[in-house]
């Protein structure tokens, strides 16, 4: 996730931006925040087996 993070979102922004304007390009950090939102929703309820 870092890669993409830090790499990445930051160039698809960029590119946004350009061809765009850059307040739609503000959507792109908008959209990795809600995956890692669903993700810590629907993954935190998981158990590790190995855990006790």
């Amino acid at each position: 996730m870092m890669i993409l993070g830090g790499a990445l979102l930051p160039l698809i922004q960029g590119r946004i931006a350009d061809v765009v304007n850059i307040v739609d390009s503000y959507w792109v950090p908008v959209v990795g925040y809600v995956y890692i939102l669903c993700y810590a929703l629907f993954y935190s309820k998981r158990q590790i087996k190995w855990i006790k």
